[in-house]
C-alpha cells in the first residue's frame, strides 16, 4: 500500500521481480482476470454485477485496457468523476455525487436481473 498511490507502480514491479525470482505464481500479485481479454469477459459473464473503480494516475495503461474491455459489460457498476475516470469505490463514500451515481447505476443493473 502506498499513500495516494505514490510509487505504487515502482513497488509493483519490484514485487513482480521478487516473485518471479522465487519461482512463485504472479497471480499472488496480479489478478489474471485483468490481464487477458477472454478471461475478463468469461469472468464478467459469470457475475450478476461488477463494481469497478481505480486510483487516478496509477497503472494508467492497464486501466485503459480494462476500461476498454468493460465497455462490453452490461452489468458494470461504475461512478465516473468529472474527468470521466472510473472513480475508486472508496470515493463513493465521501463524495455525495459519486455515491448517488453509483447507487443509480447499481439500481439499474439489479432491476435488469429481475
Amino acid at each position: 500500500m502506498q499513500n495516494k498511490g505514490e510509487k505504487a507502480e515502482y513497488q509493483h514491479e519490484r514485487l513482480k521481480t521478487l516473485i518471479v525470482e522465487q519461482g512463485q505464481d504472479l497471480a499472488l500479485l496480479e489478478d489474471p482476470v485483468t490481464h487477458d481479454f477472454a478471461t475478463f469477459h468469461q469472468h464478467a459473464q459469470s457475475l450478476d454485477f461488477i463494481m469497478m473503480g481505480f486510483v487516478n494516475n496509477v497503472f494508467v495503461e492497464r486501466i485503459a485496457q480494462v476500461k476498454k474491455w468493460a465497455e462490453q459489460v452490461e452489468q458494470l457498476v461504475v461512478s465516473e468523476d468529472n474527468r470521466m475516470n472510473f472513480s475508486h469505490p472508496r470515493r463513493w463514500r465521501t463524495d455525495l455525487l459519486l455515491k448517488e451515481k453509483a447507487i443509480h447505476r447499481m439500481s439499474e443493473v439489479l432491476y435488469k436481473l429481475n
